[in-house]
């Protein structure tokens, strides 16, 4: 893993304010092309996106509009989030049918506000209700390389906002020995380079990554990650 996704994670960890951490993660954002961000729970049938968001930067009028034309009941991304744990590329890898009017109506709204592009990170947050990062701006060229990065520094700032702003965990604690194999999985080891380094077998990490999933409610090593960090459970 890139030591700057790091070195973002350190500077996010002992940040106090909601406001805060939309300043950082603004200023990350903004050297990748990105303008605008939310972050949210993925709504209900009864609930709208402002119902649900935590902390947003987007277009001012944005997001009244967006809850007043009811767009999250169409929205392919909250509908894709729900279906894979893969951050993934908002409309042109969200599946939806082509002739559905509504989408139209929804792509050419953010058009109005200067959003053509976009990206969407899942969300499994620490107390078991899906969440998503929504990432938007001009046409985003995001390197292949960059993507896990993006993927850990979103998923560990949400998290921190979920704690500044009091949301109570779920999470469970990891054993020394979990913390250990999670930490070398964090910065790109391998199991079986986890395995000799510890001197375990590979079958006896791979359940230890298996147990760390589990308890911390992740559907995959990076979400777990994200989370044992923002819970200061690591410290690559």
């Amino acid at each position: 893993m890139h030591r700057a996704a790091f070195d973002f994670i350190d500077n996010v960890d002992g940040l106090s304010s909601a406001s805060a951490v939309m300043a950082v993660v603004g200023a990350a954002l903004k050297q990748l092309g990105i303008d605008h961000y939310i972050f949210s729970f993925v709504p209900t049938a009864t609930e709208s996106l402002a119902d649900v968001q935590l902390v947003n930067r987007l277009p001012e009028g944005w997001l009244e509009a967006y809850t007043e034309q009811g767009f999250q009941a169409d929205d392919p991304g909250f509908r894709y989030s729900q279906l894979t744990a893969c951050p993934f590329r908002w409309l042109k890898e969200a599946p939806y049918d082509p002739e559905n009017r509504r989408v139209a109506e929804l792509l050419q709204f953010n058009r109005d506000f200067g959003i053509v592009d976009g990206f969407v990170i899942p969300v499994l947050s620490p107390i078991a209700r899906l969440g998503q990062v929504w990432l938007g701006g001009a046409e985003i060229d995001l390197p292949a390389r960059a993507l896990p990065a993006l993927h850990l520094m979103s998923l560990t700032a949400f998290n921190r906002v979920l704690q500044i702003k009091g949301v109570p965990s779920t999470v469970t604690t990891l054993t020394a020995r979990e913390r250990e194999v999670l930490t070398r999985a964090a910065v790109g080891e391998s199991a079986d380079q986890i395995a000799r380094a510890l001197n375990l077998s590979t079958p006896t990490v791979v359940l230890h990554l298996k147990n760390c999933r589990k308890k911390l409610g992740a559907k995959n090593i990076t979400q777990a990650v994200a989370i044992a960090l923002g819970h200061r459970m690591l410290r690559p």
